[in-house]
């Protein structure tokens, strides 16, 4: 992408809540740099879920 920041440092965040061998995971990472230059630029955002079983 022309334009765009070839670096970008962030922060993560995540809760884990266990039942047995059931997990749910909730994670949050975000951008702490501008995507582009100016007023406005978004930054990096992502959230994702996990749920799984522990054999």
């Amino acid at each position: 992408m022309e334009g765009a920041k070839k670096f970008d440092a962030g922060l993560g965040v995540g809760v884990a809540y266990e039942i047995n061998k059931f997990f749910i995971d909730l994670t949050g990472e975000f951008g702490l740099a501008k995507i582009y230059d100016g007023d406005g630029a978004p930054k990096n955002m992502n959230f994702s879920i996990g749920v799984g079983y522990k054999f």
